[in-house]
Order: structure tokens, then sequence, then C-alpha cells
């Protein structure tokens, strides 16, 4: 009989299938993440059971062929012994034929069958080459880990205009920028939902005194081959002329400027967000005394990216005057927007 059982060892199936789930996972987590970015979502999969699962499974083969080998080690040894001893009654009773036949030359030769111990490898080696395995494995996962943080900040900006690092006082970002504190947003029923970030602290900007919302500064940076928003500025018309709100990014260095004609305001904008604000398009309705002509209306040129995102989503519209901006930023840009409605 073949040693065919013998010779496969089940903890290798075991961990290779470990090793393929586990990679399966990590792959898909990712591209999740990866297509997330371009996409400007918020929203990516990680794929927990399956890299767990096959890390847990990994382990277990290794496990599985240590003891494996344990066992047929035992096994070949209880059969080497086996073998000695049938061997040495057989040379004993050669010996005793030998005795009884002094004719040497008709006497049988010897068949005394050499038992070669099979090569054992030591457990040692094998728990070296588990650990060998989970550390490789620790290091990929490392590895995309960092991958993952190295492309979710690498953009052509992580370099100012003029080659400088980020936050060089050539491109009007402080050096060392501190992170806002939240702003009350006022009453929910004057707000707009915010699209974009959630997880940063708030802003609010608004108007003087009977004047409304006009238009914007817009500030583009290249991320992911394509332009997104990344800092903001409103711009109002009061009855002492137009004036300029806060400023909601660090770098204004490159602008695109979007303006109403006179006797207009915005009335709504149409905005696509994931992680950051990609882009939006402005809707300018008429002035009618405190509320807006929505049946006299036009519509600006898209400003920013139109491929990625969620949306597009039009916050107002309803008619109401838009006397300012909320939104979300953290200490370099603006990456959530909404409006603030007359209350």
């Amino acid at each position: 009989m073949g040693r065919k059982n013998e010779d496969g060892n089940p903890g290798a199936v075991v961990g290779l299938l470990g090793f393929l789930v586990f990679f399966i996972g990590l792959c898909g987590t990712i591209g999740s993440f990866l297509f997330a970015a371009a996409e400007g979502r918020g929203r990516w999969t990680v794929f927990y059971g399956a890299i767990v699962w096959g890390l847990v499974q990994i382990i277990w083969g290794f496990v599985i062929a240590i003891r494996a080998k344990n066992a047929r080690d035992r096994g070949d040894e209880l059969a080497i012994k086996a073998k000695k001893k049938r061997d040495r009654t057989d040379v004993e009773e050669e010996d005793e034929d030998e005795d009884e036949d002094g004719d040497e030359e008709s006497r049988p030769a010897r068949r005394r069958k050499s038992v070669q111990e099979p090569a054992r490898i030591p457990v040692p080696v094998l728990v070296g080459c588990g650990v060998a395995g989970g550390l490789l494995l620790l290091s990929l996962a490392g590895f995309a880990a960092v991958m993952i943080i190295v492309q979710s900040l690498a953009n052509p900006e992580q370099h100012g205009a003029n080659g400088d690092p980020p936050g060089h006082p050539k491109d009007g970002i402080p050096i060392n920028p501190v992170e806002p504190a939240p702003e009350d947003l006022g009453p929910k029923a004057a707000q707009t939902p915010i699209v974009g970030a959630t997880q940063d602290p708030t802003f609010k900007d608004q108007a003087p005194d009977g004047g409304v919302l006009v238009g914007f500064d817009v500030r583009l940076g290249q991320a992911f081959g394509v332009e997104l928003v990344r800092a903001i500025q409103p711009r109002y018309q009061t009855p002492n002329g137009e004036v300029m709100g806060r400023k909601f990014g660090a770098n204004f260095t490159k602008t695109v400027s979007v303006t109403a004609r006179p006797g207009y305001a915005v009335g709504a904008i149409n905005v696509k967000a994931g992680l950051v604000v990609n882009g939006f398009s402005v809707t300018f309705m008429r002035l009618k005394g405190n509320a807006l002509d929505r049946t006299d209306s036009y519509t600006s040129a898209w400003i920013g990216d139109q491929t990625g995102g969620n949306g597009p989503t039009v916050l107002g519209g309803d008619g109401t005057q838009i006397v300012g901006i909320i939104g979300k930023r953290n200490a370099r840009e603006c990456n959530g927007l909404g409006l603030l409605k007359r209350s």
C-alpha cells in the first residue's frame, strides 16, 4: 500500500484556502477605498469577515500541519522499530539455517533490508515557517494600510505652486494651521442639509442685515485627476453694495468667481459631494420683494468635478431668499456645503 494519506498534509490545504480568502478580502477592501476616493464618495467597505477568517484559517492550517507532521513522525518511528524487529528475527532464523546446513555455497544469500529513517522536519523549523508566513501577511496588510493612507493624502496639492511643501507661506497657507472649532448653525428651519464630509467642524456665514447671497469665490484643487472644491467665500449684496463673506479653506491662489446679474440672487445650488465637495452649479432667481421669483431664473456653468460624488443634490430652490452659507471644514479646506435661508 502507498502512503497517499500520510504524504498529504491537510494543514496545507486549510492554510492555502485561508490565504486566498484573506487576500481576496484585502484586495476588496483596497479596491473599495480607491473606488470611493476616486468617485469622491463618503462610504467604502472593509471586508472584515474575509480578512479575519482568512487569518484564522492560516494560523489553524499551521497548527494542523504541525500536528499531522508529529503524528506521521510517531507512526514512522513505530514502523521502523517493527521493521527492525522483523529483520532481527529473519537474521536469527537464517543463522539457525546456516548452522543446520554446513554447505556455505548452497545456502541462500542473506537478505538484510536496510531501513532508512524518513527525513524529518524539526518542529522549530515548522513553527519558524509559520511565524515567517504570519509576518509576511502582516507586512502585506501594513503595506496596504500605508498605501491607503498615501492614496488618501496624495494629490498634486501636496506641493505648493512653487514646489514648496504644503503649508509654505508663499502659498498663503499657515505653516501650522489650527483646527477650527464647530460653530452654531442656528435654527434648523433656516438650514438646508449639508452635503459632503460629516465629521469635520461646522461653519456658518451670514450676510449683513438686509443682504442676500449673490455669488461665490471658489478655489479648485486637483485630486484623483479631477478638480474638486477646496475653499469657498460667499458674496453678498447689501443696501450698501456688494461685500465679501468669510473664507472657508486656506488657499485662494486660484479662484473661480460666479456672481448673479443685477436684480438676481442665489436661489439654489446643485451639488455633487461625497467625502468632499466635488462640484456644484448655482441657480440664480430674480429678487421679488422679500422672496425670489422661481419662474425667472438661470443656471451658472458647473464649477469643479461633475463625474464623482453622490447626487447631484439640489439645496434651496423653494423661493426663500438665501442669506448665507453653512458647511463643514478643517484647517485647510471646505469639504461640506449647505445654504442658510432667511427665517
